[in-house]
């Protein structure tokens, strides 16, 4: 019986770095795509296509809008950078982004804030994700040039009720 190499080279391979898988975040979403802004890429994330699904109903629970924010020290974003995602989700407020988006980033790789969200719930325009980010960043930021992160669990979008987060990462905002 002849076994091949090939298995352990390929292991040894994505340890040592020398190749990596694509792109996502906690290996649940993709990027959907990428704009340029200014020094910095803001880039769409969107459920990685293992089935063919359209965009699910968030979990049924009561939701009223009201503001439910938690802050954390883990996956702290740049309070300059989520200053400036916040300031372009509004100033492109009228934008609709994707089928079944999932968050949007601003910045490069771990230098990046991202407003992601629990569940995907359609096509929505891009200004909807404002008040709870600036919610969030009023609350977790206020009064600090560390870096931080929040989540708002009491958030409508495009009527469904989920969880908003502003972090470091696009993935990872959970119910």
């Amino acid at each position: 019986m002849h076994f091949s190499n090939l298995p352990i080279v390929a292991v040894l391979a994505l340890a040592a770095g020398l190749v990596t898988s694509a792109p996502t975040a906690d290996n649940l979403l993709t990027i959907s795509h990428v704009v340029a802004v200014g020094e910095y890429n803001l880039t769409y994330w969107t459920d990685a296509p293992v089935t063919p699904i359209a965009a699910r109903a968030p979990a049924p629970r009561a939701c009223t809008g009201a503001t439910d924010v938690t802050c954390s020290g883990s996956h702290a974003a740049s309070p300059t950078l989520c200053t400036q995602l916040i300031a372009t989700v509004n100033a492109n407020s009228g934008n609709i982004i994707g089928d079944a988006p999932r968050a949007v980033c601003l910045g490069q790789s771990s230098n990046q804030c991202c407003i992601s969200w629990s569940d995907a719930v359609g096509p929505m325009l891009q200004g909807a994700l404002a008040p709870a980010a600036t919610k969030v960043f009023d609350v977790c930021f206020a009064d600090s040039a560390l870096l931080e992160s929040g989540l708002d669990r009491d958030v409508i979008l495009n009527g469904g009720c989920v969880t908003q987060c502003l972090s470091n990462r696009p993935g990872g905002c959970t119910n």
